[in-house]
């Protein structure tokens, strides 16, 4: 009786479920049941760069689609970090511009992972996951780069210069870009570093990334 059963079970079965096995051992995609999307994206892995406390980066771009020739998707998107946005957060449609970004830039330093759940009512893979990685890295990439031109010149100097003395702006992209000798505050003796290394060979700016 149990082998019988078994027999009418297989007999039971739409005819796209075996054509999808036989699809399967071939290493082919198996087609969807007819009408039936299937969530795609442009992405598997989307990454970021930003520096902390700076202003936060671009938006990044992804593309959801269907990848079957069949409906029309309905989709939804959910994230799983504080960090992270998108938009839209969902559409009826067979191929969508998505949006990712952070909020802002205050997690510490070094990387961070976070995931896009694709979520869906009519699609034969839903749930699908893209994953976001987040590198938060130093604000200050060049040490004593205080007008944040990517370089240590004499400008830098006279940036420190207007700011210490003349009321100017502060350093870019964060005021501890123009703290030289590390003291946590921003005066004359900061100008004299940065003059002393520059122009008499002294010692280098040091590392204010440890603060951060």
């Amino acid at each position: 009786m149990l082998f019988m059963g078994a027999v009418l079970l297989v007999l039971c079965l739409p005819a796209w479920a075996g054509e999808s096995a036989d699809r399967a051992l071939e290493g082919v995609t198996p087609a969807a049941p007819a009408g039936l999307p299937r969530i795609g994206h442009s992405d598997t892995l989307v990454q970021i760069e930003a520096l902390r406390y700076a202003p936060v980066p671009p938006a990044v771009n992804f593309a959801i689609v269907n990848d079957y020739d069949a409906g029309v998707l309905d989709w939804k998107v959910f994230v799983d970090r504080s960090w992270l946005s998108v938009s839209p957060a969902g559409a009826v449609s067979n191929s969508t511009d998505v949006a990712i970004w952070i909020v802002n830039t205050d997690a510490a330093l070094g990387r961070h992972v976070g995931h896009i759940v694709i979520g869906s009512e009519n699609a034969v893979n839903a749930p699908d996951t893209v994953w976001v990685q987040l590198d938060m890295l130093c604000p200050v990439q060049v040490l004593g780069d205080a007008n944040f031109d990517n370089r240590l010149s004499q400008a830098d100097i006279i940036y420190v210069v207007h700011h210490v003395l003349r009321g100017g702006p502060p350093p870019r992209p964060v005021w501890q870009a123009g703290d030289i000798n590390c003291d946590e505050v921003l005066s004359q003796s900061d100008i004299i570093a940065l003059v002393n290394h520059l122009l008499r060979a002294g010692p280098p700016p040091c590392n204010v990334c440890q603060f951060f």
